[in-house]
Order: C-alpha cells, then sequence, then structure tokens
C-alpha cells in the first residue's frame, strides 16, 4: 500500500487577518492611530511570520493590504495636525490683518464724514470716536501706526503687514473718489 506524502495544512496568518481588519477599522470605524498603528505592527510580523514559515502559512497579501491601510491612515493624520498647527499659528497675523483693514475701514469713514484730505494726520479726537467702539490691539503685542490719510496703516510686527499687497489699492481707490467728491461738490452752511 502507497500512502501519499503528508502535505502540511496551510494556515492563514492571525497576524496578516488582524493587520487588515485594523487597517480597516481605522477608516471606517474612525479609529484612527488606536487602530492604524497595531494594523503597521501586525502587519509586519504576520508579513514576516509568513516569509520564515516556508509556505505553511498564507495571508502575504492580508499583510500588505494592512500595512498599506495603516500608513496611509498615519500619512493622513499626520497631514491633518500639521494643517491644525499651521492654522493655530497663523491665526494671530490673520486677526492682526483684520484689525488693520478695520482701521484703514474707519480712516475711510473719517475721510467721508470730515472730508479729511490726503496726507492729512488722523486727529486724535476724532479717532478715540472709533477706539471707544472697538479696541484696537495687536494679538501678538504688536503696536499699530494709523498712518496718515491715503497710506496704510501698519503693525510694528513686520510679517502682520503683508495685507497691503491685497486691500491696499482699494482703500487708495477710495479715498482718491472720496476726496473728487468732496472737491466737486459744493458745502451747504447749516
Amino acid at each position: 500500500m502507497n500512502t501519499p506524502p503528508l502535505v502540511p495544512k496551510i494556515k492563514r496568518s492571525a497576524a496578516a487577518l488582524a493587520s487588515l481588519v485594523l487597517g480597516i477599522a481605522s477608516f471606517v470605524v474612525c479609529l484612527g492611530p488606536l487602530a492604524a498603528i497595531p494594523a503597521v505592527i501586525c502587519g509586519h510580523i504576520g508579513f514576516r511570520r509568513i516569509k520564515r514559515a516556508r509556505g505553511t502559512l498564507k495571508g502575504e497579501g492580508l499583510a500588505i493590504a494592512g500595512l498599506v491601510l495603516g500608513y496611509v491612515n498615519m500619512v493622513f493624520l499626520m497631514g491633518l495636525v500639521l494643517q491644525t498647527v499651521n492654522h493655530m499659528r497663523a491665526q494671530p497675523i490673520k486677526d492682526c490683518i483684520k484689525n488693520l483693514a478695520i482701521i484703514e475701514a474707519c480712516k475711510t469713514q473719517l475721510v467721508r464724514d470730515y472730508g479729511l484730505p490726503e496726507g492729512s494726520e488722523v486727529p486724535p479726537a476724532l479717532w478715540q470716536k472709533y477706539e471707544a467702539k472697538r479696541s484696537f490691539d495687536c494679538p501678538s503685542g504688536g503696536n499699530y501706526d494709523l498712518g496718515r490719510i491715503g497710506e496704510p496703516a501698519s503693525c510694528s510686527i513686520e510679517e502682520h503687514n503683508s495685507w497691503h499687497q491685497l486691500a491696499w489699492p482699494g482703500y487708495k481707490k477710495i479715498w482718491k473718489e472720496e476726496d473728487e467728491k468732496r472737491r466737486t461738490t459744493p458745502r451747504t452752511v447749516q
């Protein structure tokens, strides 16, 4: 009697399967790094065991899929963290630029209300009226220089002055239009 040679039963790697399940869970269940990091670890363990088993373990594809899902999730999360950090760093600059734009809008209103000519200084008594309504404090501790009418306001922190490149031509145009209206419109005395 001839008996066939015994062929070892090929098993599926539990670590590779766990890697795939955790990789999918990191996205679907939104577990993020709680599942992505174990998915990568299990994927590497499973892949290494499959290679060492010399054909007695299967599941290479499962391990690779789990590794890919785990790494993609971690890269995605790192991008999210970096974006959040950049947003937090940029917020004080955005707030200062917004303050500078509001200062320019207030100066434009002064031109409209009081007919201040271009090149004149902003009278402190008139400016206090605007400061009473809103506090103009740089969130990074800088100091504001109002500038003259027709010139941009600025902050003592240089990187906060970048808004001039975008907004300043618009304010300059408004001042010129208002100055032209003031010169051509006769004033009525009450």
